[in-house]
């Protein structure tokens, strides 16, 4: 029966013979293994491979909070406070001029180009208030623009409508839906922004 020595040395043997034949074989063609670099910082701290699907989340730094409290709160305007929006206007330098449409919904009248636009509180209810925003301009011109002009204008411009009403006469809208929870003011103004950006272009294809 082979004892406890006989059987370690059968296994250095075996192993010294793995070896060589690993090493005959490597050195096939000239290859000989490079020794890999060791990993700066191993053990806990060396670089994690991410997978597909894997979100990469490296743990938070010195002295982060590990209890992060509620994100802050973006600034918002509401459909419901007309003040609210006339003032953030006026705030960022637009004329907003606040008074109310032949219901007596509010409207908020502004200046951009060489015309007058208003700004329209729509879908409004006396108990819920309004949900939405529609900026709006109209003109009556001798010389009436064409189908193809509107629609032309239309294929180059976002977010914005233009046509014509059943007398021929240019008309141009964007409506902004608010909801409840308000729209962030930034993104408001942006829109008003874009808005007075888009009235040149469209005073110039109808030859105001």
């Amino acid at each position: 029966m082979m004892n406890f020595k006989s059987l370690a040395g059968a296994a250095l043997i075996l192993s010294m013979a793995s070896g060589s034949a690993f090493a005959q074989s490597n050195d096939v063609k000239g290859w000989t293994p490079k020794p890999k670099a060791p990993i700066a910082g191993g053990g806990d701290n060396a670089p994690k491979t991410i997978t597909r699907g894997e979100s990469p989340n490296p743990p938070p730094g010195p002295g982060a909070n590990q209890n992060p409290g509620p994100a802050p709160a973006f600034e918002v305007v509401l459909a419901n406070d007309p003040v609210g929006i006339q003032q953030a206007m006026m705030n960022a330098g637009y004329r907003a001029e606040l008074t109310t449409d032949d219901q007596g919904n509010p409207k908020i009248i502004g200046t951009a180009s060489k015309s007058t636009y208003w700004i329209l509180f729509l879908d409004c209810q006396a108990s819920s208030g309004c949900l939405g925003l529609e900026f709006y301009v109209s003109y009556s011109l001798d010389r009436k623009p064409t189908l193809e002009q509107v629609d032309q204008f239309n294929n180059d411009f976002r977010y914005i409508r233009a046509f014509t009403n059943k007398d021929g006469q240019p008309r141009m809208m964007m409506d902004i839906l608010v909801r409840d929870g308000g729209l962030d003011k930034r993104t408001f103004l942006e829109y008003v922004r874009l808005w007075t950006v888009i009235m040149p272009s469209f005073e110039e294809m109808i030859g105001v």
